[in-house]
């Protein structure tokens, strides 16, 4: 099905060769079973992952085993033979899995699905774009597209890096020369296709899927097949969010619809993914990242103790917020609330108000804690998550 979808976009668009093959966009990435910390390059099994950009589906993925725990029971006559099925099926380093299953990949589109990728959205940690060139056989044709967040990280490190020496250069010349080169490196290199602003978070979403699947990558399950497992029960969850595919398993191994219990769980697990995804819509900032400044202490910088504004100004201040706290007309306010969270007059009205889900720690403080880290608390999530919108 997601094969048929991604014909008929390109169809739409247009994306058809001279040769009749379909054009689309992949987004590739790959994952080692065990973590490297930068270099330990000796992992047992790997995966690669390639996603259609317009569908945002898995379309195929390739698992590289280096090891096969029941082969090798059986050579050394620890077990009967069995005919059983050996997992092992790659014997180079682990650093060529992910190119290696990509180029399987582009092969696979192309001769069953009459299907080519003639752009690439990856990472850069491989060498698979060359690999693509010298075995596949439209490979010159395939552009390479920068993942934007890769590109910055690289430069981020590169600059990381000139700031831990700089002793090794001669003024502030020579530092200002070796930032221009980084830049060129990273990011100017890649500059044509770096603003298309394209990234490789459906990969990255699958491998934290498989990450929380595999165990955290602390156990080793690429012994006999459990890393296989793993990464289609990923394949899963990444095309069904909310665990949705256990009804379609269920009905296809038991030829009947799912019972009660389970139907209530998979409706319980959706309603709370689709509560989850419109929050996130209507709060995008609630839980953004914003890093830590050094902006002094109570003696310099922001923090500082500040004498209390003239009595003047804080009752008429004072006066100002009563005064639209009152409704003149409580019917209007019902009727333009209704929709509470998609109305713009309920996140006005409720910025000026302290809600419930702040009054319980309002009423049970104690008189010894200090109300000024809850108050900021309560302040900067009224402005966040509730600006005024007039």
């Amino acid at each position: 099905m997601r094969f048929l979808k991604e014909k008929k976009l390109a169809e739409l668009r247009g994306d058809i060769d001279s040769d009749g093959y379909y054009c689309i966009t992949l987004i590739v990435d790959g994952v080692w079973c065990k973590r490297s910390y930068g270099h330990g390059y000796n992992a047992s099994s790997g995966v690669s992952v390639l996603i259609g950009m317009s569908t945002q589906k898995i379309v195929f993925i390739g698992i590289r085993n280096k090891v096969c725990l029941i082969c090798s029971a059986i050579a050394n006559r620890q077990m009967e033979r069995k005919d059983p099925v050996c997992w092992k099926n790659w014997s180079g380093p682990s650093t060529a899995m992910e190119s290696d299953a990509v180029v399987e990949g582009l092969l696979y589109l192309e001769n069953v699905h009459h299907i080519r990728c003639t752009r690439l959205v990856g990472d850069g940690d491989a060498n698979t774009i060359a690999k693509c060139k010298e075995r596949v056989p439209y490979g010159g044709r395939i552009l390479k597209v920068e993942c934007a967040n890769h590109a910055v990280r690289r430069y981020g490190r590169a600059i990381q890096k000139l700031q831990g020496n700089t002793s090794r250069f001669s003024g502030q010349t020579g530092l200002l020369h070796a930032i221009q080169y980084e830049i060129g490196r990273t990011l100017v290199a890649c500059s044509n296709t770096l603003i298309w602003n394209a990234t490789n978070n459906p990969a990255e979403t699958y491998m934290s899927q498989l990450c929380k699947i595999s165990g955290g990558k602390r156990i080793n399950f690429s012994k006999a097949g459990g890393f296989n497992r793993r990464a289609n029960i990923a394949v899963l969850a990444f095309q069904n969010p909310a665990q949705q595919y256990h009804g379609k398993a269920y009905k296809m191994i038991a030829n009947k619809s799912p019972s009660t219990p389970l139907n209530k769980f998979l409706l319980t697990r959706r309603n709370k993914y689709l509560k989850r995804l419109q929050r996130k819509k209507l709060f995008p900032n609630i839980k953004k990242f914003r890093p830590k400044q050094n902006t002094g202490d109570c003696n310099y910088g922001d923090s500082v103790e500040k004498p209390d504004m003239p009595t003047e100004i804080f009752e008429s201040m004072t006066e100002n917020l009563l005064s639209k706290l009152k409704v003149q007309n409580n019917s209007d306010v019902e009727f333009e609330t209704r929709g509470q969270t998609t109305s713009e007059r309920w996140r006005y009205e409720r910025s000026l108000r302290l809600s419930s889900s702040f009054f319980k720690e309002v009423a049970c403080r104690k008189a010894s804690t200090p109300c000024s880290k809850l108050v900021k608390r309560i302040v900067n999530y009224m402005v966040q998550s509730f600006p005024p919108q007039r």
